[in-house]
């Protein structure tokens, strides 16, 4: 005879207990940034809540206000952790050993690559869902961390072909501002049939933008 413990109700409840994801003290804040990630390129910032994210992971419902006091705080987490990987993915870049357009548009080319990927991270990251940036130290310094990414490559780049005649941080600045713009206009198709035809192809506009930003490290003939 089945006894109640052993009933059918009984033994579904139990089996979805034994399902539902178990987190330890010190991986949980890992495990709400790897699900807001994916919950951000699904819902966008504007839905984004803590709620939506406990339940995703199985987790209480008060579970991620112990790691994050607010839905802006786990906004300005999601941002660092975009940050972070953006700085990784400049670090690990191989560049060496190639022309000087190929390297400006290798890295033109990784920016709009990761925007593409994870458009919502990169509109999260530059745009303006995130309030009172400065408040959070390790949002500022993954900021920086990333910058400071590019900055070494632009600096590689003008060591290894002898540029004299440039600044390294204006350099660098000129960079992210060229591949920021070529990230957004992919990312967010204009609304004009012109331009969007002009960025359909990705790769050369990439190529003509490093092209023509190259020619900046040229000296002028005087």
């Amino acid at each position: 005879m089945m006894n109640s413990a052993d009933s059918p109700a009984t033994l579904k409840a139990s089996s979805k207990q034994e399902r539902k994801p178990s987190y330890h003290h010190g991986n949980l804040r890992e495990a709400l940034i790897e699900g807001g990630l994916a919950l951000l390129e699904e819902y966008g910032a504007a839905d984004l809540s803590q709620r939506l994210l406990a339940r995703q992971l199985g987790v209480s419902q008060t579970a991620p206000y112990h790691h994050f006091g607010d839905k802006n705080a786990l906004l300005a987490a999601l941002a660092t952790e975009g940050f972070r990987r953006s700085a990784n993915v400049l670090k690990t870049a191989t560049i060496e050993n190639q022309s000087l357009e190929r390297r400006v548009r290798g890295l033109c080319a990784g920016y709009v690559r990761f925007a593409r990927e994870k458009p919502e991270l990169f509109r999260l990251m530059y745009g303006t869902a995130v309030q009172r940036k400065s408040e959070y130290p390790e949002l500022v310094a993954a900021s920086t961390e990333a910058f400071e990414a590019l900055a070494t490559k632009v600096a590689e780049m003008i060591t290894d072909f002898d540029i004299t005649h440039v600044d390294a941080r204006q350099a660098t600045t000129s960079l992210l501002g060229l591949s920021h713009g070529l990230a957004h206009l992919i990312v967010d198709r204009r609304v004009s049939p012109i331009l969007s035809e002009l960025i359909d192809d990705e790769r050369v506009v990439v190529e003509q933008a490093a092209r023509l930003f190259v020619k900046g490290f040229q000296p002028s003939a005087e």
